[in-house]
């Protein structure tokens, strides 16, 4: 069972959200470790030969003749006299997908709206992936997909608009995130960039499930925290604490002891997390505030 701290955070949505909808201006700019496939144009460097900034191999000029590529020093070392030709990587588009646990615990307030933590993941997502060229798509589930809230993956600018227009529809409920297994067979077959994003409270075969029928993919846990939870919880005084999944309330006398295990706990939750991520070859990055695309950018520098 899971008790948070019950507060309130003030809402990000006013009138209509397709028109209000606040669209962050910071990118996350991702790099990664492995060399996409395919003859799709982005920013990636991929390992198919193409129009790209990295050399692949210099190759015999009847293999590419483009006169354009012509590697002088390569064709004047020849002692036959062949002509030689630089081959590049093709620079790949890659598609970026967001599954989002919507079970109940993802629609708690505390600090921050998670609603609206998510929200905003979603759609500096959407317009990173396009700025690079690449296909944004996404998948909500808790105990079954939601079928509204869905977007296959393509190269779209409108997907932040479509997002501020469908998130209305997100009521996180239930207590567990199994639908996210039905959407693996839909996923793209080819490797593909994943950002799972959820507070992770989940059983163990769960997570670990997931990640062996994902691990073709590279998968990016996004843990989304607030400092309630634990980190500014009250020292003194009665406290309403309430599973957010189950519906159950108590009042509890909160002291130092009773606030240093609730920090423990989300510690420990925090070190299960990482450890069992570790297995895959995974390492997650934590959310524990409002969103900030920049730390995302350093996550992927110090992964890579």
């Amino acid at each position: 069972m899971r008790w948070w701290h019950k507060e309130s955070a003030p809402g990000l949505f006013k009138g209509s959200p397709a028109t209000h909808m606040h669209l962050p201006s910071g990118l996350v700019h991702y790099r990664l470790g492995w060399k996409p496939r395919g003859n799709q144009a982005g920013l990636v460097s991929g390992s198919s030969a193409g129009m790209g900034d990295t050399l692949r191999a210099v190759v015999p000029w009847l293999e590419y003749p483009d006169p354009r590529r012509l590697d002088v020093r390569a064709t004047l070392r020849d002692p036959f006299e062949k002509l030689w030709v630089r081959d590049f990587k093709l620079d790949t588009a890659i598609p970026v997908i967001a599954l989002v646990d919507s079970s109940a615990s993802m629609g708690y307030q505390g600090v921050y709206d998670r609603k609206q933590v998510i929200a905003r993941i979603l759609t500096v997502l959407a317009r990173s992936a396009y700025a690079a060229g690449d296909a944004f798509g996404m998948v909500v589930a808790n105990a079954d997909i939601h079928p509204k809230l869905r977007l296959p993956p393509k190269i779209h600018r409108s997907a932040p608009l479509w997002i501020a227009k469908h998130w209305p529809l997100f009521h996180p409920e239930g207590n567990t995130a199994q639908g996210l297994y039905r959407c693996i067979p839909t996923l793209p077959k080819r490797k593909s960039l994943l950002f799972l994003i959820s507070d992770f409270h989940w059983p163990e075969p769960l997570l670990l499930g997931l990640y062996k029928s994902l691990s073709h993919h590279d998968v990016v846990p996004l843990m989304l925290r607030d400092p309630a939870e634990s980190e500014k919880l009250p020292s003194s005084g009665f406290a309403q604490l309430q599973d957010v999944e189950r519906g159950d309330r108590v009042f509890v006398w909160m002291n130092h002891r009773v606030q240093q295990q609730m920090q423990h706990r989300a510690n420990d939750h925090l070190a299960w997390l990482t450890e069992r991520s570790k297995r895959f070859g995974i390492v997650p990055h934590v959310i524990a505030d409002d969103f900030n695309p920049q730390a995302l950018t350093q996550y992927f520098l110090k992964r890579q």
